[in-house]
């Protein structure tokens, strides 16, 4: 097989709205360390197969499609062969105009200057990457590692929701009101002829959300340290990709201990992450599970999910909280100013439903399910059950980004990740159930 990777850096200029802050000064003020988006590319028996990893909160269809175009326009590869897939970080630009009411005129044009330039850079290594491939050798292992993904919605004996980031008692918690953490980890491993690593694509299922505008700086979370360890191990030129996983309710923080965030957390959970990355790729270098070819098989679809119907109460009680609103922001979840005028933007939303892209990818008897948002682990683990092949994974945040994708449960229950909104929470309870058994079909159809 012939396989190549490349890494660049996508920084974009300072003073650009970092995209998880939903609040007036959420400006960047620095550069912790560089947004990067890394290429691993492979081919074998005829079929080939690009994945794109993005530092980034969120990738639109839209500009997905485009550099997808782009791309086969250059090197022919279709979209079926292309995945491209945002880590979610935080601390990244706000390039689709999350929290709007926060934004300038200048900040949007600012965001909207960015991502045209970013859709024209993502483009431009692809040429030498397929060109210049090398031969090569993939191995695939996986294993469970501990401590770096667990739920984040709660019930206190009370009755009482609280999300992880609120303030509670842990001796008071009830029940958690989703699974508590997806800990397996999965590992591809690239190497040359001589079985030198090359690149490493790792599969977890955790929010990026320890560095949360600490110091409103530019920063890939949690993933900055996972890469550096990685890298201090199998050498400093190995391209690292991180593709998250069905991490909608699952962050990093474990809700029976106190929340902690920041720049010292941040790097325990990477530093934890590339541990067991560092066991799965050792293992499989030592037991020879490197493979000279294999065979790739790609399948898309599009799902249609419904959106919500926004009720007439909702709307007065948002009229009503912009009426009311106080100078306090907050770090964490959703500010009154962004739910209040989000209502009002979904009140007047034009379409019913709308059009999802999901995708499976099959290399020998490994599964690569995607998913095109933030989509609750439940639904996650309704594929990986379903599918007869042991090795199956999900891939969250890809090739579009159309927000939460909640359980029917989740409604009732409330949370940050329910709130009506365009950009992060605008269909209907039933379109989780909806997307994950399009999934499950998907999976018995590249089966056959």
């Amino acid at each position: 097989m012939k396989i190549n990777m490349d890494s660049i850096v996508i920084t974009p200029p300072v003073g650009i709205p970092l995209a998880g802050n939903g609040r007036a000064d959420s400006n960047s003020k620095g550069v912790h360390d560089d947004l990067r988006a890394n290429y691993l590319f492979m081919e074998s028996n005829g079929k080939r197969l690009l994945f794109i990893g993005l530092d980034l909160l969120a990738f639109f269809r839209a500009d997905a499609d485009r550099v997808k175009e782009q791309i086969g326009k250059v090197v022919g590869l279709s979209p079926d062969e292309i995945n491209i897939m945002a880590t979610h970080t935080h601390s990244g630009p706000n390039m689709h105009e999350f929290f709007k009411c926060f934004l300038t005129e200048q900040d949007i044009k600012n965001c909207a200057e960015y991502t045209e330039w970013l859709v024209q850079e993502l483009v431009k290594p692809v040429p030498a990457l397929v060109g210049n491939a090398f031969d090569g050798k993939l191995g695939y292992g996986r294993d469970v590692v501990e401590g770096y993904s667990f739920c984040r919605r709660i019930v206190l004996k009370d009755g009482t929701f609280k999300m992880v980031f609120e303030e509670y008692d842990p001796e008071d918690i009830d029940h958690l009101a989703c699974p508590n953490g997806n800990p397996v980890m999965s590992v591809f491993l690239l190497t040359d002829m001589k079985e030198n690593v090359k690149g490493i694509l790792v599969n977890y299922t955790s929010h990026p959300a320890v560095v949360c505008g600490e110091d409103w700086l530019y920063t890939r979370d949690y993933i900055n340290a996972l890469t550096v360890e990685l890298q201090k191990r199998y050498g400093r030129e190995v391209v690292v990709l991180y593709a998250n996983g069905a991490q909608g309710n699952q962050v990093a923080a474990d809700p029976y201990k106190p929340f902690i965030t920041g720049w010292e957390e941040a790097d325990k959970v990477g530093k934890g992450m590339a541990d067991g990355a560092k066991l799965i790729a050792d293992r499989i270098l030592m037991d020879k599970e490197l493979k000279r070819e294999v065979d790739i098989r790609t399948l898309r679809r599009e799902v249609t999910l419904p959106i919500r119907k926004v009720p007439e109460a909702d709307v007065a009680r948002a009229r009503e909280m912009l009426e009311h609103l106080t100078e306090d922001v907050l770090l964490h979840g959703l500010d009154p100013r962004a739910e209040a005028t989000s209502i009002l933007e979904m009140a007047e939303y034009p379409k019913k439903e709308e059009d999802v892209p999901v995708q499976a990818v099959k290399i020998d008897d490994e599964l690569i399910v995607t998913f095109p948002g933030e989509v609750f682990l439940e639904y996650g683990l309704q594929v990986i059950r379903h599918s007869p092949l042991k090795d199956t994974m999900i891939f969250g945040l890809a090739n579009d980004y159309v927000g939460y994708i909640p359980t029917r449960e989740a409604f009732g229950q409330g949370g940050y990740e329910v709130k009506t909104s365009i950009c992060s929470s605008k269909f209907a309870p039933e379109a989780g159930e909806l997307l994950g058994n399009a999934c499950c079909e998907l999976v018995d159809d590249i089966l056959k």
